[in-house]
């Protein structure tokens, strides 16, 4: 099974990511904005951003429920990870 790293020590396997998204441009919408509002009053945002500024956020699967992991790395890295 491949891993994607993602930083902080996490790494998801690679069959559990649903979708590797730019903040700077996925913010923009208000439904994503509502989304990521959503996932952090239900506990499922985890920041792996340190102290940097946080360029891209996963969403993921995890033992059946979404997870968004906020990530320090851009998401042209993440992909070329992959």
């Amino acid at each position: 099974m491949n891993y994607l790293y993602l930083g902080q020590g996490q790494s998801v396997p690679q069959t559990d990511i649903v979708g590797v998204f730019d903040l700077d441009n996925t913010t923009v919408s208000k439904h994503t904005r509502g989304f990521l509002n959503n996932s952090q009053k239900q506990n499922q945002i985890e920041s792996l951003n340190g102290a940097e500024l946080p360029k891209s956020f996963v969403l993921c699967t995890q033992n059946g429920e979404s997870r968004v992991k906020i990530c320090r790395y851009s998401s042209k890295i993440l992909f070329n990870r992959v």
